[in-house]
């Protein structure tokens, strides 16, 4: 079986067990006149079955290899998770605990108060927000300044 007459089984399975030539086309990103080749060649291998005019479905044998390419790829990945887990653990308990009383913080990050600065151009000042409130008109002016001028980019196109 060539890899793709089993992407073509696969995207059958994973669309239900039965799809139509163009989604299995869709599905593996194939051409329509490819899909419907690689389909007769199933046909004639007994993986798939054709139950009605424009409908190919899964059948005994593709049906039992799916399956069990399912138990394999799942033990596998079992495996693959059980093996990362154990190199991990392995790498965590070669390294040193943190001491408790680390700060990853600079000791005056939070002695400063945070100000934050208004422009004005149109006045050419420069004014030092302190409070909440005056934060938030500054930025309510910001965001007024900017809808403004995207209207007018729209009136002017």
């Amino acid at each position: 079986m060539t890899s793709r007459e089993l992407q073509v089984l696969n995207a059958i399975d994973q669309l239900g067990g039965q799809a139509s030539v163009g989604a299995i086309s869709k599905k593996t990103a194939l051409s329509l006149d490819y899909t419907h080749e690689l389909a007769k060649g199933l046909l004639r291998q007994h993986y798939i079955d054709q139950p009605a005019s424009r409908i190919l479905a899964l059948g005994a044998k593709g049906r039992s290899l799916m399956s069990a390419r399912s138990a394999t790829m799942t033990k596998t990945a079992v495996s693959g998770l059980a093996e990362a887990a154990h190199l991990i653990s392995r790498q965590t308990d070669r390294m040193p605990a943190l001491p408790p009383e680390t700060n990853f913080l600079s000791p005056g990050f939070m002695e400063e108060p945070i100000s934050f600065i208004k422009h004005d151009l149109n006045k050419n000042q420069t004014v030092e927000l302190e409070h909440t409130r005056s934060i938030q008109a500054g930025v309510d002016g910001l965001i007024s300044i900017h809808a403004k001028r995207l209207q007018r980019k729209i009136k002017v196109a």
